[in-house]
Formats: structure tokens, C-alpha cells, sequence
């Protein structure tokens, strides 16, 4: 688990582990220096999905961001993301759910792309291949990583084959006009739009 990590690293002193952290971009470079040789497998989903996604699980409601079991927060009349920069923090606070996860995801996407897409370090999965083909794509990121799957690996390679795609609305209609045009350029340089 992502809490667990660093206290993992500092009984443990493993020289491989595995942390998901769709945050990470804004501290990937500060990360590549502490730990050289760093692999990020970037998983790309579409960002209507993950709107919906984040929809059904109540993330990112003033509710959410204002609970205690938010972490790494900026205190505002609406608690930001840690990495939501000053110049957005207003709108943000004002920004329906929608347009909340939108703006981060048109921004966390290409700043883990921007810090890697040119390292041998660095690669990228869509959520959609990993979906139609589990087994391709994990070996795919065990000879990225130099890794063998385990029991407890294919455990989840079975959960992901029992999965159906859904289908997501589209959700343009419900961001903000400042924030549409920017969300829109990005799903189609990912080419999802």
C-alpha cells in the first residue's frame, strides 16, 4: 500500500517494489534522483472514464477533499491536491467534480509523460490493451521491469480478465468552458478524442 512504502524501503531495504501513484508526475524527477534506475509504467486511461470512475466514488466533492482521510492537502475553503498550483487554487474551489478530475487528469498525464517519454525508463500501458489482453501487457512490464509474476500476480491478472469495460458517458458538457478546451486538446493527444 502507498502509506506503506517508505517504512517498507527502511525495514526491508528492497531493491524492488512497486508503488501506484497516479500523483506522481509533479515529483517524478525529485524521485528519479533518489532512486537511480526509477521504471515508471505509465498507465493511460481516457479521461471520460476516469471522470466517471471518480464520479462513482465520491472523490474530489468538497466533502472528499474536506475529510480527514484526505492526505497531502493544501488547506482552502475547499482542500486542494498538494500539487494544484496557486494560480488554479481559486478556480479549483469553485470547479464542480467534473471539471475538478479533468484538470488534474489533463495535467498529471502529460507531467509524468513530459518527465519520461524519452527514458529507457519510462513506459507506457493503455488501459484499454490492459484490459482486452492481461497476460500481453504483464509481460510486457515483467521484462520492462525484470520481474517474474507470482500467485498472488496472476490473483489479479484473473480479476482483470473478469472485467467489462463500461461505457462512459461523455462528460464535455459538464466542464467548465475555461477548463473544456484544455481537457479536449489532451484527450486528443492521447487519442481519445
Amino acid at each position: 500500500r502507498r502509506n506503506d512504502v517508505l517504512e517498507e524501503l527502511r525495514t526491508n531495504r528492497r531493491h524492488t517494489f512497486v508503488m501506484k501513484m497516479g500523483e506522481v508526475g509533479p515529483i517524478l524527477p525529485m524521485l528519479s534522483q533518489g532512486f537511480p534506475g526509477l521504471r515508471v509504467i505509465h498507465l493511460i486511461r481516457n479521461g471520460h472514464e476516469v471522470i466517471s470512475s471518480t464520479l462513482r466514488r465520491g472523490w474530489y466533492t468538497d466533502e472528499y477533499m474536506n475529510s480527514d482521510g484526505t492526505h497531502w492537502t493544501q488547506r482552502a475553503s475547499v482542500n486542494l491536491p498538494w500539487y494544484v498550483p496557486e494560480d488554479v487554487a481559486e478556480h479549483f474551489t469553485r470547479w464542480n467534480v467534473e471539471t475538478r478530475v479533468a484538470y488534474l487528469w489533463r495535467t498529471l498525464v502529460p507531467s509524468i509523460r513530459t518527465c519520461s517519454k524519452d527514458s529507457e525508463h519510462y513506459m507506457e500501458v493503455r488501459y484499454e490493451d490492459l484490459i482486452a489482453d492481461p497476460e500481453a501487457e504483464l509481460a510486457r512490464c515483467e521484462q520492462f521491469v525484470g520481474q517474474q509474476r507470482t500467485p498472488l500476480t496472476m490473483q489479479h491478472v484473473d480479476a482483470v480478465r473478469a472485467h467489462t469495460l463500461a461505457s462512459h458517458e461523455n462528460q464535455m458538457s459538464k466542464i467548465d468552458p475555461e477548463e473544456l478546451p484544455h481537457f479536449q486538446r489532451v484527450m486528443r493527444e492521447q487519442g481519445y478524442a
